[in-house]
């Protein structure tokens, strides 16, 4: 978190440039974005697990008296094995519930947590990238003398590189996440896809929320990730913008350096090469309705 905060957090830009109002502008709309994806994803994945919780606990309470006339048995949303009679004996059968409430909340806690912190990061990056626009446009005067300019490219140069530090530690920090995203999508939502096509009626809430959430998360993150590519698209073009031909043989050749260390896209991949984007989550989108279409002649 520190590491964050002194390094990836634009605050940190902000503190050296209070009075500069568009870093002063980008901080308040990333607080803005932030916020609300969090609220979003608390409140998306909530609605789910409880959709799970709600299924089993509703089926208690209307069989009560079969269950303990055993004639059935208590349904639970996560089974594992344990010396308790947690089918037929209600004393047991809060301990379990319990315990699946606790194992729950704990789990979507964690998914959440990664997820929130993998978006956080990825829109600071991206907001280093418009200040680094916004400075290569706005900071450049035509008054300039040789040493000034001297100044103003190393200065750039260095922002660049401090961003594509950065961009390397957030997509290391965050690359299996990414995958591990893009692969449980691409197995399982053929699997919701069926289950709400052909399961019980009471199954399309729950799997239908959770189809949202995958694809939802899924595409949106993708989004995100394409933004960084997009944005670093035309910094090349803003750097050739500058009058460099006016500039001394030693500012010129720094100038040709940044420009070159522009040129190359700036794509998030994750911990096994995926380049993750718009396109690879399309991929996805169509695989599971190819997927779909596989289970469903199977079965």
């Amino acid at each position: 978190m520190k590491n964050f905060m002194d390094k990836v957090h634009i605050h940190s830009i902000y503190r050296k440039n209070e009075n500069n109002e568009f870093v002063k502008k980008k901080v308040l709309q990333i607080e803005r974005v932030s916020r609300f994806t969090a609220y979003f994803l608390v409140i998306l994945i909530a609605i789910n697990c409880l959709s799970w919780m709600l299924k089993p606990t509703l089926h208690n309470i209307k069989h009560f008296e079969e269950i303990m006339n055993k004639s059935m048995e208590f349904q639970y949303y996560i089974y594992f094995w344990t010396p308790l009679d947690y089918k037929y004996n209600l004393r047991d059968y809060i301990i379990i519930h319990t315990l699946c409430i606790y194992l729950g909340a704990t789990a979507v806690t964690v998914i959440v947590t990664f997820d929130i912190f993998n978006f956080i990061a990825v829109f600071h990056v991206v907001a280093h990238i418009q200040i680094l626009k916004n400075n290569v446009k706005s900071n450049w005067s035509d008054d300039f003398n040789e040493s000034e300019k001297k100044g103003y490219l190393v200065s750039i140069l260095e922002y660049h590189a401090y961003i594509i530090r950065i961009f390397g530690e957030v997509q290391s920090a965050f690359g299996l996440n990414v995958a591990s995203n893009y692969l449980q999508n691409l197995i399982e939502d053929g699997l919701f896809l069926y289950q709400i096509m052909n399961g019980e009626k009471e199954n399309v809430l729950m799997y239908g929320l959770m189809i949202i959430l995958y694809l939802g998360g899924l595409i949106f993150l993708s989004i995100v990730l394409e933004e960084i590519r997009r944005q670093n698209y035309d910094l090349c073009e803003y750097v050739y913008a500058l009058p460099w031909e006016g500039m001394s043989l030693e500012n010129q050749k720094i100038f040709v350096v940044f420009l070159q260390r522009t040129q190359p896209d700036l794509e998030f991949e994750t911990v096994c090469g995926m380049k993750a984007g718009v396109k690879p989550a399309f991929s996805i989108v169509k695989s599971m309705f190819s997927y779909y279409v596989m289970i469903n002649s199977r079965f």
